[in-house]
């Protein structure tokens, strides 16, 4: 049997929006200009109310990796987990975490974070796989596009998917850690969802249907 332990990042593992504290670091590194604090508030709080103008975000989000090099760019994201992220890790989740790991299930970094920005983290705790969105390149160069489906919502249930195709014909179960309501559809296809710090509509949703529910 082989146990998958999927998980979200962002107040999950972690007390920290990776996608606002990224915007931050790069306004204090004069990368981003300071109107960038507005826009990554605000769009933080389009999400959290499900309101969130997708390719807007995107963009934004996307933008400063624009014309910078791989390798630049994999410095900065490492840079910002040290000064942002590295501090915020739950000890609750690193020890689930490391329990996990000694039982030698597989685990796998499922976030709507893009996959750059979320690196430094797996490595850190020595997660098997990431799944998230990509950003495109050429010649070595960002473009400010993104490659592949919005890994976020809807989107986490089709890179889940994708990625258990490599376990057909093997016995295996599927666990997810979640706090937001955009977890749901994500979480409803696993055997074992877990709530972590749910916002309140995960929080009724877990408790209607039996879910594990788990304060970090």
């Amino acid at each position: 049997m082989i146990d998958l332990y999927v998980w979200d990042m962002d107040h999950t593992i972690i007390d920290n929006d990776c996608d606002v504290s990224w915007k931050k670091f790069l306004v204090e590194k004069k990368i981003a200009p300071e109107s960038d604090f507005e826009e990554a508030d605000q769009f933080y709080e389009d999400y959290r109310n499900q309101t969130l103008n997708l390719d807007e975000f995107l963009k934004f989000q996307c933008r400063d990796f624009k014309g910078r090099s791989v390798d630049e760019m994999a410095e900065l994201c490492i840079e910002h987990f040290e000064t942002y992220v590295k501090k915020t890790i739950y000890d609750k989740a690193k020890q689930t975490i490391q329990s996990q790991q000694a039982g030698g299930g597989r685990l796998i970094l499922l976030t709507a974070t893009n996959k750059r920005i979320a690196q430094p983290l797996a490595l850190a705790l020595g997660f098997d796989h990431v799944l998230a969105y990509d950003l495109e390149k050429e010649k070595n160069i960002f473009t400010g596009n993104i490659v592949g489906e919005y890994s976020g919502g809807q989107g986490k249930v089709h890179y889940l998917e994708s990625y258990l195709k490599k376990f057909e014909g093997y016995e295996y179960t599927t666990s997810y850690y979640g706090d937001s309501s955009t977890d749901i559809p994500v979480m409803s296809i696993v055997d074992h969802p877990v709530a972590v710090n749910p916002v309140p509509a995960l929080l009724e949703h877990a408790e209607q249907n039996g879910w594990e529910t788990e304060k970090y």
